[in-house]
């Protein structure tokens, strides 16, 4: 069975996981660890069960906040410490753990970087971009993981529009997930 730790300094872990279960539902191999939310350090001591309960057999990855971070760098220190070869993915954002979520492939470094190329965040300037700019269509229960058109208003000089079209190209690992579990 897979295993996914979601690690961060506050809540970033735990908002991340809770969104996941809007996409997937509850999941019972996605952990979490926030750091630095309460006085003490008993994250390290999840952070050690976490990874002491993992195994060297590419169904465990953790994902972080931030490369370079404390927690990160804790991580590392911890696997190191334990002898395991377990992939930490710093710099996490929710495409990319949603789609290591629905994989149903190991994570292997040929994978990951499979998935780094499908899910690549980028920063736009909508407000810039004519190819945003349109009239929403219908959206469909049917079509949700494809392209879908949502209005997105903020307040600047005046009120400005513009439309967001979101892919999540995760159509193939959703897919293969929803196969897997009827099959």
């Amino acid at each position: 069975m897979k295993k996914i730790l979601l690690a961060s300094h506050g809540l970033m872990a735990e908002g991340i996981s809770n969104t996941l279960k809007i996409f997937i539902g509850e999941c019972d191999n996605i952990y979490t660890v926030c750091a630095y939310v309460n006085q003490g350090s008993e994250f390290l001591q999840e952070l050690q069960k976490f990874i002491n309960s993992s195994e060297n057999d590419g169904n465990t990855i953790i994902f972080t906040d931030i490369y370079g971070g404390s927690i990160t760098q804790k991580i590392i220190e911890l696997l190191i410490k334990a002898g395991k070869d377990i992939p930490v993915v710093a710099g996490a954002n929710l495409p990319l753990v949603l789609s290591a979520a629905l994989s149903t492939e190991k994570f292997t470094k040929e994978n990951l970087q499979k998935s780094f190329e499908e899910c690549k965040f980028v920063l736009v300037n909508l407000q810039q971009e004519e190819q945003f700019k349109g009239e929403p269509r219908e959206d469909s229960e049917n079509d949700f993981f494809e392209w879908n058109e949502t209005k997105v208003s903020y307040r600047g000089e005046g009120e400005s529009y513009c439309y967001i079209k979101l892919n999540f190209a995760l159509r193939r690992n959703h897919q293969l997930a929803i196969n897997k579990k009827e099959g």
